[in-house]
């Protein structure tokens, strides 16, 4: 998934303006795999549950999670900075 295509999910871009937007969902959990890509976007009505986060590290094993939601970041070059950020998390996990 590109980061364009990630940022237009966790900002709601796919819902139309106005109050349809308003009720799109204000969560998301994004899953980066050690090449910097992100894997899967998820997103919820609700601030996701530590059994969400946990489902999704099932679902996509030795990925990293951050978490989104609309105008947490201004552009999709703070996203990826935040993607970059987040990357020496990989150093510190156990082999498989």
């Amino acid at each position: 998934m590109t980061i364009e295509e990630a940022f237009r999910l966790v900002e709601n871009l796919d819902y139309q303006e106005g109050l349809r937007r308003k009720f799109a969902p204000g969560f998301s959990l994004l899953q980066i795999d050690q090449r910097g890509e992100i894997v899967a976007v998820e997103r919820y009505k609700a601030r996701p549950t530590e059994a969400d986060q946990i489902e999704l590290f099932k679902r996509f094993p030795r990925t990293v999670q951050i978490q989104g939601q609309p105008g947490l970041y201004s552009s999709c070059k703070e996203l990826m900075q935040h993607v970059s950020d987040s990357m020496w998390l990989f150093e510190k996990m156990k082999p498989s």
